[in-house]
């Protein structure tokens, strides 16, 4: 199909909402609507007949426009694989029960059902045959809370929260610069530059209590990449200091636990034992810790000596329980 200037397709769509609504549209009446000259509007005319096949003719009797059969004007001309991703990703969204994005997908794929019926339906009846998707849950936020924190995200606007501590068991107050929001394994966090603290942190959503938003406007630096900031994390948390981390996976082990990527930065090294050293580097060794524990004996540490410590005051208090 050949490419469609903007201009133009607005001008289309204009008219094709118009038949859609009145059933029967004057090109006097269109063009003076749309402020354009009747020759415009009868060029787009015939333009929709070629280009889309619209079946639209002339009603001598009522000296307009209509459809002579059920028609709506699809500006983009999907293939069958790209119907078949969007059923899909609309698989994908369902998927998630608690997802704040939910209502606005809703109306969207609610618009393409109407856009290509039953070409769409058809291909949403196959996906939900044939793929799935059982993610860990989102956690379920407040959608009001959730919206103030977004519309200051994106109009860069800075806010004041209420954020709860677990670790102190009570909240304080913070003024916060949103910069990014982050989903990580069904949880919400969001980065933003603390005014009190004069530091970027990461902070669960969840934990927000109170948002109020402020007339301040501020700028993110071009110095802040959200990729780079969590270059060295093992998953969310992240410090300032960054460890050397020294892993010795056992060989009966190895091609279980390295099938996927430990990390990003990872370099691994045969021993001459048959296992396998993986070295990589983080910013926090407490969910490193997490992970390690949950492998048992497949993974033995050989430094930093923190992680040892922690590894191995956790394990001696998990064998102290079934004493």
């Amino acid at each position: 199909m050949k490419a469609v200037n903007k201009v133009i397709l607005s001008r289309l769509s204009f008219i094709d909402n118009s038949i859609q609504k009145n059933k029967y549209v004057k090109t006097t009446e269109l063009a003076r609507e749309y402020e354009v000259s009747e020759k415009t509007i009868y060029r787009d005319i015939q333009y929709m007949k070629d280009y889309f096949d619209a079946p639209i003719e002339y009603d001598s009797n009522r000296k307009s426009y209509h459809y002579t059969k059920p028609f709506r004007l699809n500006a983009f001309d999907f293939t069958i694989t790209e119907l078949y991703n969007l059923a899909v990703i609309r698989e994908l969204i369902r998927s998630n029960k608690y997802n704040p994005y939910k209502t606005g997908q809703k109306s969207l794929f609610n618009k393409l059902f109407q856009s290509f019926g039953d070409e769409i339906l058809n291909e949403v009846r196959k996906v939900k045959e044939k793929v799935s998707f059982n993610f860990k849950p989102v956690r379920k936020l407040d959608e009001k809370l959730f919206k103030a924190i977004e519309d200051a995200l994106f109009n860069e606007r800075t806010i004041k929260i209420e954020y709860f501590m677990v670790d102190k068991n009570e909240s304080n107050k913070r003024t916060i610069d949103p910069y990014h929001l982050r989903n990580y394994e069904g949880d919400w966090y969001l980065i933003g530059y603390n005014h009190e603290k004069k530091k970027v942190r990461i902070m669960a959503v969840n934990r927000i209590l109170k948002v109020k938003k402020t007339d301040f406007d501020f700028d993110i630096p071009d110095t802040f990449k959200v990729k780079d900031y969590f270059k060295d994390s093992f998953r969310k948390r992240r410090t300032s200091k960054i460890y050397d981390i020294n892993l010795e996976i056992k060989k009966q082990y190895a091609a279980q636990l390295l099938e996927s990527e430990i990390h990003s930065s990872q370099k691994l090294k045969n021993l001459p034992n048959g296992n396998i050293r993986v070295t990589f580097k983080v910013n926090d060794l407490l969910e490193i810790k997490e992970w390690i524990l949950t492998k048992e004996a497949k993974v033995i540490v050989k430094s930093p000596p923190e992680l040892i410590k922690m590894v191995k005051k956790d394990a001696e208090a998990i064998l102290k329980s079934y004493k």
